[in-house]
């Protein structure tokens, strides 16, 4: 193998934002008691777009937070609706998530 081109990119600083008002205070105090007290810019963009019932996809670097970016708004929702299912699905590079209201 040879490699044909090789390029760095300098570092940028995180856009942190407050835990999205949205959210149930049984989460934003359970987030609280992990020590989470702010968010990337990303993750509460794709909470808030989840929330609103749309579809979301997150496609970062390993170790940007993708992990709440999909556990938050799929626990509030269930949170909400405890006779609620929720199916998560892991391929190779891309998470897919799905909320099943069961009523």
């Amino acid at each position: 193998m040879q490699i044909a081109h090789v390029e760095v990119f300098d570092s940028r600083k995180p856009i942190y934002v407050q835990i999205p008002n949205v959210l149930s205070d049984n989460m934003k105090s359970s987030s609280k008691c992990l020590g989470i007290t702010k968010l990337y810019s990303h993750q509460a963009e794709s909470i808030l777009t989840f929330l609103s019932g749309k579809n979301v996809e997150v496609a970062t670097m390993t170790s940007s937070g993708k992990s709440l970016c999909y556990n938050v708004p799929l626990l509030e929702a269930l949170s909400q609706d405890l006779s609620s299912r929720a199916l998560s699905l892991f391929p190779t590079k891309v998470h897919w998530i799905s909320y099943l209201s069961m009523r």
